[in-house]
């Protein structure tokens, strides 16, 4: 499986909505491994789902193998921010 590793933004924190981990893949043997590296994540941040790619994620789209892209959490929310500086 191919792992890509990202941190989200875009949550400027205004109502700590905009928060969490989220996972997507495109091939069904890569929703296998999206759902377990989300449920493992989501032990620490909130849990924003194992999701289906979107059509505008090239590095999915364009990899042959079983793969997974992971945003971990968002940079800009500080509540994300102090959890991963706590890992």
């Amino acid at each position: 499986v191919m792992v890509q590793i990202h941190f989200n933004a875009g949550s400027f924190d205004p109502n700590k909505n905009t928060t969490g981990t989220e996972t997507y893949y495109r091939s069904i043997k890569g929703k296998a491994f999206s759902d377990r590296v989300n449920a493992k994540l989501s032990t620490l941040f909130k849990d924003r789902g194992s999701r289906k790619d979107k059509p505008n994620l090239y590095w999915l789209k364009n990899t042959n193998s079983a793969a997974i892209l992971v945003e971990v959490c968002f940079v800009d929310d500080k509540d994300d921010v102090r959890i991963y500086k706590n890992i």
